[in-house]
């Protein structure tokens, strides 16, 4: 049986580790409660997450999905022969009067 201080403890380990998405581990989930005023270590985080059944997702590696072999034009270059000065100025980067 829990008593009210680790369930209280286990429940925060929880509420942050979902706020993590499940990407945290131990050392970046042991911060958080240091800076709430629990006063625990690392290995008691990994033996509580253990206990809890949280476990750290991978992310996903990024893949391209680009169809280089489309049949399609490319796009018209609509900023073409436009100086750089009177760009800055349109997106208001710049002053009139500066260079």
């Amino acid at each position: 049986m829990l008593d009210t201080k680790k369930w209280q403890l286990c429940y925060r380990l929880k509420v942050l580790f979902a706020e993590s998405r499940q990407s945290h581990e131990s050392r970046r989930l042991m911060k958080p409660l240091r800076k709430g005023g629990i006063a625990i270590g690392r290995h008691r985080v990994r033996k509580l997450m253990e206990k809890l059944g949280l476990t750290v997702k991978c992310k996903k590696r990024f893949t391209l999905t680009i169809d280089s072999n489309h049949q399609l034009s490319d796009a018209e270059n609509f900023l073409k022969g436009i100086s750089h000065r009177v760009l800055k100025i349109k997106f208001g980067l710049c002053r009139p009067g500066c260079t």
